[in-house]
């Protein structure tokens, strides 16, 4: 009798045991299941946000550039200007910048591109000149490929991701400031009256000399656009976080670009929107 009592006993643990494990497994998978659900909500809050993103931030850029072609028939002057819109209950504010007054990563000295990355890009002397050294060659060595294609070096600034030594820290820092494929043109020359104010900072580093002269321009210039070359950028604010989208475009571009568009534009690359950052004009 007392063997059997010991017998039941054993099996009403070995039962209890059971049922701990089956529990705490059920908790473990409805725990997965539950991280699964929030995971799947936070991508598509993403994805919602991305969406709602381009569609108002191409709407909001498409009437900023034809509210830019208007005002360059009254005013001479490519200067950046800034516009607000309210599309529905989205408030949008997009920013028109001159291609001129950026750096064009395959046309750069080596000297500009070094104070870029040691200035903006947080990088020592020594490691800034050797990577722009670097960058250097790397687009030189493509000029077979621009002879063949008519196309070389840098297409998007993700580019310098392939170059030994580039950061996506370092890019994210950068990217504002930079442009690529025929750009600002000019051998490489940056239009300094027309470049974001943070960029000064690389200016008084390159052309010390000018840089009393350039910000007395730059205060001259009246906010007005007119035909050229212009990165756009469209800051869509939805839920707790900003998203940009951006273009880059040619304006006032012959009739029938775009793929049969009558807009007086050339969109030439526009770029999938993304978390904005924090750039700022001013910072």
């Amino acid at each position: 009798m007392k063997g059997r009592r010991l017998y039941q006993g054993r099996q009403a643990g070995v039962a209890i045991a059971v049922v701990m494990w089956f529990v705490a497994g059920m908790a473990i998978l409805v725990a997965g299941i539950v991280m699964d659900a929030r995971m799947d909500t936070r991508m598509a809050q993403v994805h919602l946000g991305r969406a709602k993103a381009a569609a108002a931030g191409d709407g909001a850029i498409a009437l900023a550039l034809l509210e830019a072609r208007t005002r360059s028939s009254e005013q001479q002057s490519d200067s950046p200007n800034e516009n607000i819109y309210r599309l529905g209950d989205t408030v949008v504010q997009v920013r028109l910048q001159p291609q001129s007054g950026l750096i064009n990563l395959n046309l750069a000295p080596r000297s500009l591109l070094a104070a870029l990355f040691l200035i903006k890009g947080g990088l020592d002397d020594t490691a800034a000149a050797e990577l722009a050294g670097i960058v250097v060659e790397w687009r030189s060595s493509r000029d077979g490929d621009r002879r063949r294609s008519g196309v070389g070096g840098f297409r998007t600034p993700e580019d310098l991701l392939r170059v030994r030594g580039f950061s996506r820290t370092l890019l994210d820092a950068i990217r504002d400031y930079v442009v690529v494929g025929s750009g600002s043109g000019g051998g490489g020359a940056v239009n300094w009256v027309l470049a974001p104010e943070p960029l000064l900072a690389v200016a008084q580093q390159t052309v010390p000399d000018s840089l009393a002269s350039i910000l007395d321009r730059r205060e001259q210039q009246r906010p007005a656009a007119s035909a050229g070359k212009y990165r756009v950028d469209a800051l869509v604010r939805y839920g707790d976080r900003v998203w940009q989208r951006r273009q880059w475009v040619t304006l006032g571009a012959a009739r029938g670009g775009n793929n049969g568009s009558s807009l007086p534009w050339q969109v030439e690359r526009m770029e999938q929107a993304r978390i904005h950052t924090g750039y700022s004009d001013k910072s």
